[in-house]
Order: C-alpha cells, then sequence, then structure tokens
C-alpha cells in the first residue's frame, strides 16, 4: 500500500480477538478516496463508511503514545512501540521499559501469531 500521496496524516485503529480483526481508518477528505482504493485492492470485502471529521476526533483524542507500522503483505509484518510502556500496574517493570527504544527511534517486532505471544509469556493468569 502506498500512502505516500496522501496529503494529510491517516489514523487507524485495529479492534479484534483472534476469529475477527476490525480496522477502523480515518483520513482526510482529500485523501479517503485514494485510502480506499488502495484498502480495496486489498481487502475486497472491506466496508467503507464515511464519517464528518474522522480524522480531526481521532487526532484529538488520541494520546500519541503508540506507534505502529504494518506492511500488508504475504506474511503481514509489524512493528510497534509503546513509548511509555504497557503497564499501568505499579512497581511493573513494564511501566517504563519501552522508552530505550523511543529515544533511540526504533520500533520492536509486533507479535502477530498465537505461538508468537504465547513463547514470549512472562506469566498467565487466570480469571
Amino acid at each position: 500500500m502506498n500512502l505516500s500521496l496522501c496529503r494529510e496524516p491517516i489514523a487507524f485503529e485495529l479492534l479484534g480477538t483472534h476469529k475477527k480483526i476490525t480496522a477502523q481508518f480515518a483520513a482526510g477528505e482529500s485523501d479517503a478516496p485514494l485510502l480506499r482504493r488502495q484498502l480495496s485492492a486489498f481487502f475486497p470485502e472491506a466496508v467503507f463508511v464515511p464519517r464528518e471529521g474522522a480524522l480531526v476526533t481521532a487526532w484529538e483524542t488520541t494520546t500519541g503514545d503508540e506507534v505502529l507500522a504494518v506492511e500488508f503483505g504475504d506474511p503481514v509484518k509489524a512493528m510497534a512501540l509503546t513509548s511509555y510502556g504497557n503497564s499501568s500496574q505499579p512497581g511493573s517493570p513494564h511501566n517504563a521499559d519501552q522508552l530505550p527504544l523511543l529515544s533511540q527511534m526504533k520500533l520492536r517486532p509486533a507479535l502477530l501469531k498465537r505461538a508468537d505471544v504465547e513463547a514470549n509469556l512472562e506469566s498467565r493468569d487466570q480469571f
């Protein structure tokens, strides 16, 4: 996907489970047709729902502390960074463990497969 012709930033959010993933994209009005054409080429079953002001809303509500780069190839590849860590638990080693990557302007590989996630588990809690 080549988004270099877009005039404004694009916001997107991935939501999902192991059975289904939903991607929500927000683009400026002038960039929406380009984004729609390119996404349709990769995801012909995609449903597009225009919303007035979606990009402004996305940018105004983001905390700006997460970065994700996705290559929609075969296989899909992704790099990510949660700049302030990924924990709200006091004393957790993950409160700021990704700050060194942020200071070096680097991303870490995103774990996209269940086997990769399970291989990197530190603990498992059952409720």
